[in-house]
C-alpha cells in the first residue's frame, strides 16, 4: 500500500500527541520521592501498580530512577540481582528513567503505559484498563488492555498485541505479528514477516505484508497489501481491498464489494451481495481462481499471456422479461462454447486462454459478467 509522506508526518505526529496526553493526564503533583539503583544493560525493570499510570523514559546511565506522584508512603523499590522492582498497593503514578538496553515488565490495575523513548530489549506491559502508548522499539513486545487504545511506532520484534474495546495503530513491524480487539480499528503500517488481526466490530487496514496474512472482521472494511505470502480475508459485513498478491487470495464477504488488485496466485473471492473486480497478472504461467457474487456483477481483467480455462455463468430469478434488465456476460477473448437457457434464467460461456491448463470460474446472481484484457 502505498503511503505519502504528509500521511508518515501526520502519523509521527500523532504518536507524539498520543503519548503527550498520556504525559498530560497524572495531573498536578501533590508529593513526589525519588529512589534508585543501578542496573546493568540486559537487565530487567518490573513495576506491579494496583492503580495508577507508568512512564518509562530511557537514558544513557546504567541507573534506574523512580519518581513516585502522590506516593502514600507503600511503594516499594527494591533491586533482586539483575532485576529491579517497583511495587504499589495505592493509587501512584510512576515516572522511571532506565537504561536504554534493558527488560520491562510492566503492570497496572486501572492505568495507562507509556514508553517515551526508543529502546532495546523485550516488553510486556498489561493494563486493566488504560491506554498504553510505545515508541520505536527494539524487541519482541508482548501488550493487553482491558478497554483501552494501544499505539506503537515501529518495533523490531515479534508484537502481541490484544485490547477489550480499543483502537491498535502501529508503525513498521519487522517480526510477527498478533493483534486482537472486540470493537476497534486495526491499522500497521507495514510488516516483514506474517501478520494475524481480529477485531469484532473495526476495519482493519494493514501496508505491505512480506509473509502470510489472517484478517478477520464481524463488521468493518479490509485493506491490504501488496502481500507477498498467503492471504487469507474475511469480513461479515465490509469491503475487501487487496493490492496485490504474491500467493494465494481467499476473500469472502456478506455484504461488501470485492476488489483483489495484480493477482499474480490462485484466488477465492466470494461476496453475498457485492460487486467483484480483479486483475490477474500470471504471465506464462496457468492462472486459477473462483469468483462469485449473489447479488452484484463481476469484473475480470486478465493478462493475454495467462494460461487458464474461463467458466463464467450469470444467473436470473425469473426476471428475463425485458431485453433491457437481462444480465450479460461480455467479453475481450472469443468464446469457445456460448449457452444461454431463457427458461431457467441462465447463460453459460468457456473462453480458452493459450493452452488452458488453468481454471477460472466466474458465478453472478443478479449480475453480469465482463471479462477484460488486462496489461501484459
Amino acid at each position: 500500500m502505498k503511503t505519502s509522506y504528509a500521511h508518515n508526518l501526520g502519523r509521527s505526529v500523532t504518536i507524539l500527541a498520543f503519548l503527550t496526553t498520556l504525559s498530560g493526564a497524572r495531573g498536578d503533583a501533590q508529593q513526589i520521592s525519588t529512589k534508585s539503583f543501578d542496573l546493568e544493560e540486559g537487565g530487567t525493570v518490573r513495576i506491579v501498580l494496583s492503580a495508577g499510570n507508568i512512564e518509562i523514559t530511557p537514558w544513557g546511565r546504567n541507573t534506574v530512577k523512580v519518581d513516585a506522584v502522590n506516593d502514600d508512603d507503600d511503594l516499594t523499590v527494591s533491586k533482586n540481582g539483575n532485576t529491579v522492582l517497583v511495587r504499589s498497593w495505592s493509587d501512584v503514578d510512576v515516572q522511571v528513567s532506565v537504561p536504554q538496553r534493558i527488560n520491562l515488565d510492566l503492570q497496572c490495575g486501572s492505568g495507562d503505559i507509556q514508553i517515551d523513548g526508543s529502546m532495546n530489549g523485550s516488553l510486556k506491559a498489561r493494563t486493566s484498563g488504560g491506554e498504553i502508548g510505545i515508541r520505536d522499539f527494539n524487541g519482541g513486545v508482548s501488550v493487553s488492555t482491558g478497554g483501552g487504545g494501544v499505539m506503537c511506532g515501529n518495533i523490531d520484534g515479534k508484537v502481541f498485541v490484544e485490547s477489550a474495546g480499543g483502537d491498535l495503530q502501529l508503525g513498521n513491524i519487522k517480526g510477527e505479528v498478533d493483534l486482537e480487539t472486540d470493537g476497534g480499528d486495526i491499522e500497521v503500517k507495514d510488516v516483514n514477516k506474517s501478520i494475524t488481526a481480529r477485531t469484532s466490530g473495526g476495519s482493519l487496514l494493514v501496508g505491505s505484508v512480506g509473509g502470510n496474512v489472517r484478517l478477520q472482521t464481524s463488521g468493518g472494511d479490509i485493506e491490504v497489501g501488496p502481500v507477498t505470502g498467503e492471504s487469507t480475508l474475511e469480513s461479515s459485513g465490509g469491503n475487501i481491498i487487496v493490492h496485490g498478491g504474491g500467493g494465494r487470495i481467499d476473500a469472502s464477504t456478506s455484504g461488501g464489494d470485492l476488489t483483489l488488485e495484480r493477482v499474480a496466485g490462485s484466488f477465492s473471492g466470494q461476496t453475498s451481495a457485492g460487486n467483484i473486480t480483479a486483475s490477474v497478472i500470471a504471465r506464462g504461467k496457468r492462472s486459477d481462481g473462483k469468483l462469485s457474487s449473489g447479488g452484484g456483477n463481476i469484473l475480470l481483467e486478465i493478462s493475454p499471456e495467462a494460461s487458464a480455462t474461463i467458466v463464467a455463468t450469470v444467473h436470473e430469478s425469473g426476471r428475463w422479461q425485458d431485453d433491457e434488465d437481462e444480465s450479460t456476460i461480455t467479453s475481450d477473448f472469443p468464446a469457445v462454447t456460448y449457452r444461454k437457457d431463457s427458461g431457467n434464467g441462465e447463460i453459460t460461456a468457456t473462453y480458452r486462454l493459450n493452452d488452458g491448463s488453468g481454471k477460472i470460474t466466474l458465478d453472478a446472481s443478479m449480475g453480469s459478467i465482463t471479462i477484460r484484457k488486462g496489461a501484459r
